[in-house]
């Protein structure tokens, strides 16, 4: 996980570890860069007590400091920087078809350590009262909304496995008075690098088939259809999972 490289000049050993930056998730390197002086006997005194000063103020600043013993293992590093909340906006696809519903609402995410289950909550509103089949809600692969929905791609299956398999496969669920309001669990996570954190959960048309439809499509997204609403799953504090729960 880390990669060390010592360059050596006149007055400085620079000293500089690869990790992965725990704040993306363990998506995009993070430079670590630390700078040793070297210094004459006769100055050694002087610059010591400087940089005692500098280091007691660096650590004044930094709070957040990831540990040593947190570069050296992604556990460590997770259990000081992990997320447990996110809180997405489903808002209406700007793509959607004359008459579809406008979909709205919030899903919800609480996840406390990496070996637990992932609880998701889902409130929406404005389905049409009279629609007594299930829609499906999966989570796809972008959270890019610069095209409505459709920029969001397909599910999100960093395993490469067939539907209905994919870790935001939610399934199917039905409205009541225009309303879906469900907690579920899921095999989806927050950690590490299949975290869904930046991801997209869309809310479709359809049923899904979960993998039985005999087609190609039906192992792609289980055919359900239009894409109504979405939203991208971002980090947030506990209040709305809290207030979700009352």
């Amino acid at each position: 996980m880390t990669e060390a490289v010592l360059t050596h000049s006149t007055n400085y050993t620079h000293v500089c570890k690869n990790v992965y930056d725990i704040s993306a998730w363990l998506t995009q390197p993070l430079s670590l860069c630390l700078v040793i002086k070297h210094r004459s006997k006769g100055r050694r005194r002087k610059k010591n007590t400087h940089h005692t000063e500098q280091d007691r103020d660096s650590r004044d600043k930094g709070k957040g400091i990831i540990s040593e013993d947190a570069l050296h293992t992604p556990s460590g590093a997770l259990a000081q920087l992990h997320v447990p909340h996110t809180d997405a906006e489903m808002k209406p696809n700007t793509q959607l078809l004359a008459g579809m519903p406008r979909v709205y609402g919030h899903v919800l995410f609480k996840q406390s350590g990496p070996q637990e289950k992932l609880q998701v909550i889902f409130k929406l509103y404005n389905l049409p009262e009279n629609y007594s089949k299930s829609r499906a809600i999966h989570i796809h692969q972008y959270g890019d909304l610069s095209e409505g929905c459709t920029s969001t791609g397909g599910h999100y299956n960093p395993q490469g496995v067939d539907h209905p398999l994919h870790p935001g496969d939610f399934g199917n669920f039905i409205s009541r008075n225009g309303k879906i309001r469900r907690s579920v669990t899921s095999k989806a996570t927050l950690y590490g690098g299949s975290s869904v954190l930046g991801r997209a959960a869309v809310i479709h048309e359809k049923e899904d088939d979960m993998g039985h439809g005999g087609d190609a499509g039906s192992l792609l997204h289980g055919n359900a259809g239009a894409r109504l609403a979405c939203c991208v799953i971002g980090i947030s504090s506990s209040k709305p999972w809290n207030k979700s729960r009352h």
